[in-house]
């Protein structure tokens, strides 16, 4: 199904809404608030408040951690590293009734690999990862009782003929724009579309969505677009309120399922996925040999703040440089060290 991007953005900001429903007032990739962590309530605090478990499987840097709620040593307990044990917990079926799935970020092999499409990160990585989660969740006992929902959080700048919604789209809050300059924004227009697929025994095959059925919509401007997965999860989970009006206006996804035809789950959905082929381009530079790219930078910069190397933007080169990091190697490597050093920290705070 099409979808929209929440913000006509960049990652951060579209990652927040999606699990917030609010950027809090960015539209950049603000490295400040990067260290200081995003204040606003996610999902994860929803759910806590009425005992729903929720775990965060990542392979270096865990984008969910950009909430300060997350940062807390508690909340990481529920962090884990993807190729640890996603396949483990989901075949054994103790994944927790929200989980959040992420893909490598940087480009570290033979540890790490970069799966998250963003140029220039080969996309059949992303495709074998994919692949993993899909076939992992099909061998759960709990795979008629799962939906997968695989999104992006923007466009990756490739053109789009229709114009993104400006019209009768909420603002998520009051909270002005923080690093719009001189541009004013207020956050009551939407991104360009991205890829939106549902994948459950519930979804019929072939079902291409391309607008928002009639009765689904909660008011008559409603789009599907990323803070769906925050109104879905409202209706399933049955969290005590939105997060924010955004969430509370965009169409939900669980009519997909609840209006299903469909009187028993599909049993003919393929229990292995074809392997991508993997295309190696002539002359392509090795990506655990290219300088840290400033995309890459931000996604060290998170484990920087977690682990308490930096509080301002000014203490981030210091950083960098004490720990080595000067390729997308040593960048990923030493996110993914870091980030374990904490793991067993936090759960031995338990």
């Amino acid at each position: 199904m099409s979808a929209y991007a929440s913000i006509p953005s960049e990652t951060y900001p579209n990652r927040l809404s999606t699990l917030s429903g609010t950027s809090h007032g960015f539209v950049a990739n603000d490295k400040l608030q990067t260290l200081l962590g995003w204040p606003q309530p996610p999902i994860f605090q929803r759910l806590d408040e009425i005992g729903v478990e929720w775990a965060c499987y990542f392979n270096d840097v865990p984008t969910a951690a950009l909430f300060t709620y997350t940062r807390d040593l508690s909340n990481l307990t529920r962090f884990h590293f993807f190729n640890d044990s996603f396949v483990a917990h989901a075949t054994a079926g103790t994944l927790p009734p929200f989980t959040v799935v992420e893909p490598g970020f940087i480009d570290a092999p033979p540890f790490l690999n970069a799966s998250d499409m963003h140029p220039v990160h080969p996309i059949v990585a992303a495709e074998a990862f994919v692949k993993t989660v899909y076939e992992a969740l099909r061998a759960s006992p709990d795979w008629n009782n799962t939906a997968l929902v695989l999104t992006f959080d923007e466009h990756g700048g490739f053109y789009d003929g229709v114009p993104p919604p400006s019209s009768g789209v909420p603002a998520p809050d009051d909270v002005a724009c923080s690093d719009c300059g001189d541009v004013p924004f207020n956050f009551t227009r939407l991104g360009v579309r991205v890829p939106m697929v549902v994948i459950s025994p519930w979804v019929q095959a072939g079902v291409y969505v391309t607008g928002v059925p009639p009765g689904v919509a909660p008011t008559p401007t409603s789009q599907f677009e990323l803070t769906s997965v925050l109104a879905t999860v409202h209706n399933v989970l049955g969290t005590s309120s939105y997060l924010t009006a955004r969430d509370a206006w965009a169409a939900p996804l669980d009519w997909i399922w609840e209006q299903s035809p469909l009187t028993a789950p599909r049993t003919d959905c393929p229990t292995v996925l074809p392997s991508p082929v993997n295309v190696t381009r002539a002359g392509a530079t090795s990506g655990w040999q290219r300088p840290l790219s400033g995309l890459a930078r931000d996604y060290v910069d998170v484990v920087h703040a977690l682990v308490g190397n930096a509080r301002t933007v000014e203490e981030l080169p210091a950083a960098h440089a004490a720990a080595g990091i000067v390729t997308e190697a040593d960048g990923g490597l030493w996110a993914a060290a870091r980030m374990r050093e904490l793991l067993q920290r936090a759960k031995a705070a338990q």
